[in-house]
């Protein structure tokens, strides 16, 4: 019996058949009752993928070579190849397993029930029963990329996080990468980091009755997709992924980023509507909601989604330059300098936009001032503080090398002429900045 008879079909180099013909043995023999069935089922299973791989790249080595005639030439070698091996798996069963290879089916089996996939507890679990031996191996450690690679690699961050705890992919970077693919090392990186986060709560009680591995690849590639602008292939992505599934707020997200993009603010609003009813304590939602109504001039809606931002995450820097945007728009500047004095009061951090912004409050050329003399001076003192920080950003390297030459040589007298024309200049253009914000 070879690994093809037992997962009952016919030789293939297309992994999904391979899938399909495991899951549907997982489903219809219930190999958990026969230790000594389940694991042939698992290996089996392993081989035909390691198999299938040959078997493709076979097909593309012998399509590129060619006849005289330029018509293609079949490579015997290759194929006999690919069939000694597949001859000798046929006598392999039962044979004593691998213990990684018996690790990864367990692997595999995990990763295709998707609803324990999902469950950190489920790996801690299964990598708690392997720790009788070396689960840190470094072949183990490059099988486990290898497997997901192999689009095996949609998890919440939580089961990245025992990913990395268990096998160190941070600390293994430098082998990984000599390994395998640097842009997939990357996309293990941003996992664990949780800088492309994408969240799995919504698929806990739902009713999973489509290719959910599909659907997972779609919502990411929509994420990429807008990173990059790409808002053709965005919309079609988005598009198919929503016709499966509805309840997911962070396409719902991005379905709303995608339509604001496009100009489509009506059904933007709709998304971000979506978002807030399907997590109403959460920032993401309300943020956007927020903007896009500042952006539609509705400032009084929009101040009102910013105090409800500044309830659920108190002294948040974003929400408040937006309440003090709304508040000048408003003609409310007593209550924008307020919130002004808030954000300084947080981080006194030299913060250009919140000094541009402070200066244009008080500029008596746009803005009726009725500010009290104390606001007054602390204004002055934002300004001067944004001017020199202006200042010394256009003139710091200029300062550093003066300063250095003097310590080390006799600077000649035109060096410092001209040193002094470059600071004069820079002074000039901070300046006409200042004017240009101020009238």
């Amino acid at each position: 019996m070879n690994v093809w008879d037992i997962l009952g079909i016919e030789p293939t180099e297309d992994d999904s058949v391979i899938s399909s013909a495991y899951a549907k043995k997982l489903t219809l023999e219930h190999p958990e009752n026969d230790a000594q069935w389940k694991e042939m089922l698992h290996e089996a299973y392993e081989v035909a993928l390691k198999l299938a791989r040959k078997r493709s790249a076979a097909t593309e080595a012998s399509n590129m070579r060619l006849n005289d005639h330029g018509e293609r030439l079949e490579d015997p070698f290759v194929h006999k190849t690919v069939a000694r091996e597949e001859v000798a798996v046929s006598t392999a069963y039962p044979y004593a397993a691998n213990p990684i290879q018996v690790f990864l089916a367990r692997v595999s089996e995990l990763y295709s029930n998707f609803a324990n996939r999902i469950q950190p507890s489920s790996w801690k679990a299964l990598f708690q029963e392997n720790a009788e031996w070396d689960i840190k191996n470094p072949q183990l450690r490059d099988e486990m990329v290898m497997f997901l690679e192999e689009k095996h690699h949609y998890f919440p961050i939580a089961v990245w996080i025992v990913l990395e705890d268990t096998f160190r992919f941070h600390e293994h970077e430098e082998e990984l990468r000599e390994r395998h693919a640097g842009e997939f090392i990357d996309y293990i990186f941003e996992q664990v980091n949780g800088t492309m986060e994408l969240t799995y709560d919504c698929f806990i009680d739902a009713d999973i009755n489509f290719d959910i591995d599909r659907y997972l690849y779609l919502r990411e590639m929509a994420q990429y997709m807008l990173m990059q602008g790409e808002l053709e292939e965005v919309g079609a992505y988005l598009s198919e992924a929503h016709e499966w599934f509805q309840d997911d707020p962070d396409l719902e997200l991005m379905r709303g980023k995608y339509f604001e993009e496009i100009g489509e603010m009506e059904q933007a609003m709709d998304c971000f509507n979506q978002v807030i009813a399907m997590k109403p304590d959460e920032f993401e939602g309300r943020w956007h909601r927020a903007q896009l109504l500042y952006k539609l001039e509705q400032y009084e809606a929009a101040l009102a989604e910013c105090n409800r931002l500044l309830q659920i995450e108190e002294n948040q820097q974003d929400a408040l330059m937006l309440s003090i945007h709304c508040y000048t728009q408003l003609g409310q500047l007593k209550e924008a300098h307020m919130k002004l004095q808030q954000s300084n009061d947080i981080d006194n951090v030299h913060d250009i936009l919140r000094y541009v912004h402070g200066i244009k409050l008080f500029n008596k050329y746009r803005y009726a001032q009725e500010v009290e003399k104390k606001g007054q001076r602390q204004a002055r003192k934002q300004i001067s503080s944004f001017l020199l920080y202006f200042y010394l950003r256009l003139t710091w390297l200029y300062i550093l090398v003066y300063v250095g030459l003097q310590l080390f040589i006799s600077v000649p007298l035109v060096v410092t002429v001209l040193w002094l024309a470059v600071m004069v200049w820079n002074g000039w253009k901070t300046f006409k900045t200042y004017r240009m914000m101020t009238t």
